[in-house]
């Protein structure tokens, strides 16, 4: 599927856009996914966040909401 125009546009601040979700936690950088596109983003850090695309990079658990809404 094509990213969405959020997607293209890239994620900014701590949540993203509005179609985002948190996917996944692990020990690492929070994994997000967007409902409009089903883009996976990474999240590190808190007070600056770093966004970079996840493709390939999928890890930790699973958290329930995510997998009702994928």
């Amino acid at each position: 599927m094509a990213k969405c125009k959020s997607c293209i546009e890239g994620p900014g601040d701590i949540e993203g856009h509005a179609d985002m979700f948190v996917t996944t936690l692990s020990g690492g950088p929070m994994q997000f996914r967007c409902r409009a596109c089903g883009t996976l983003w990474m999240r590190s850090g808190t007070k600056d966040p770093q966004w970079t695309e996840a493709l390939g990079n999928e890890a930790g658990a699973m958290l329930p909401q995510a997998a009702r809404n994928s």
